[in-house]
């Protein structure tokens, strides 16, 4: 051992690579030198007798040769140390304990993930309690709270495909900050329940025809309106821009010309009167028909990256055209049918064919417009 120590005073100022000797747990039969164990670490300048030192069997002291593994440009990309392990510490090796492991990133990052997944569905149960009491207030009798269920359920599938939007499609500085996220999700809820609110003074009331009176009809012309709304704030969403205000402005468009659609559509046929007056089933579900197909399309013309005002009225215009067109021909389908006798009138059979047809034909138009935007 004194030896050892002499040897490692004389070679303090040689290089810091060491080759460090290890004995081997059993003895061999083969030469001495293959009995010895070599390994390169990297010693940071330790004083005689610290820890760092005493950790190990015993020290070579010279330098590794230079082209051998222990060079200068191998050497810092070793463990800084090699200790000796004690027989616990090998016991330990061979059963580790699960809680005395460090933790990987990618768990960590999944429960961030969880965490704020967790958040995101309280704010969103905190969203449909909010707008059960103001479009739900009084649950007297039991149909009115099958209603009130099925529309909070409804509301909850399209806040999550709001959310998962959010995730998938929104900007980079969005999908990375939770915080973001949380805000443009609560924003994006706020306004669906303005745009149900709204749609009130267009002829038909989500709480007065639909929780009070118990209109069917008034049902399906609201389920349309609300995914009309979803789609147009979640494609307002989609795309990278520079900030809060392009997402207002996005959904402020899509909206505002799915509500003047609509205007033009009860102008001309009537149908509000139909839907709230006389209850039509038909007329409600094709009209939520309408909608929804007319929600999806608009959403889309308002989605991608951001590059200035006159673009993006200028592909709004581009690629809008069509549903203007198309919700003044269903204008005109609606008033022929209403000049007909009732018993000519489509059943619900043919109302829920026309209605499957606009829906998927706004989805077909969204997709064939994110293919050429």
């Amino acid at each position: 051992m004194i030896a050892v120590a002499q040897t490692l005073l004389a070679n303090l100022t040689n290089p810091r690579h060491f080759v460090v000797a290890r004995k081997p747990s059993r003895p061999s039969a083969c030469s001495p030198e293959r009995r010895i164990e070599h390994k390169c670490v990297i010693v940071a300048n330790a004083p005689p007798g610290s820890e760092t030192l005493k950790n190990f069997d015993y020290l070579v002291g010279r330098p590794p040769r230079p082209n051998s593994r222990c060079s200068a440009s191998y050497a810092p990309r070793l463990l800084a140390y090699h200790p000796r392990e004690t027989v616990e510490q090998r016991t330990l090796k061979r059963t580790p304990n699960l809680l005395q492991r460090r933790i990987p990133a990618c768990y960590k990052l999944e429960q961030m993930d969880i965490l704020s997944l967790g958040l995101h569905l309280f704010l969103l149960c905190v969203a449909l309690v909010i707008w059960k009491l103001t479009f739900f207030p009084t649950l007297l009798l039991p149909i009115n709270r099958a209603r009130a269920v099925l529309s909070l359920s409804f509301m909850f599938v399209c806040i999550s495909a709001l959310y998962f939007a959010l995730v998938k499609w929104s900007a980079p500085s969005v999908r990375e900050d939770s915080g973001e996220i949380s805000f443009y999700l609560v924003f994006s809820m706020i306004w669906i329940a303005l745009v149900q609110a709204s749609f009130s003074f267009l002829g038909i009331s989500v709480r007065d025809d639909l929780a009070e009176r118990g209109n069917n009809s008034a049902a399906f012309v609201a389920a349309g309106l609300t995914i009309g709304a979803t789609c147009c704030i979640a494609g307002a969403n989609v795309g990278d821009g520079p900030g809060f205000e392009v997402v207002l402005f996005c959904g402020a468009l899509a909206t505002t010309c799915l509500l003047l659609l609509w205007v033009l559509v009860a102008q001309i046929s009537g149908v509000a009167d139909i839907i709230t007056i006389d209850r039509d089933l038909g007329a409600g579900i094709r009209a939520g028909g309408f909608l929804a197909g007319t929600g999806i399309a608009l959403g889309v013309c308002v989605a991608g990256d951001w590059v200035c005002l006159a673009a993006t009225l200028k592909d709004f215009a581009r690629f809008s055209w069509p549903v203007v067109i198309a919700a003044y021909l269903f204008a005109m389908m609606e008033r022929a049918v209403r000049r007909r006798a009732p018993t000519a009138a489509p059943n619900r059979t043919v109302s829920i064919f026309v209605a499957l047809v606009m829906v998927v034909a706004g989805a077909a138009y969204a997709q064939w417009v994110g293919r050429h935007s």
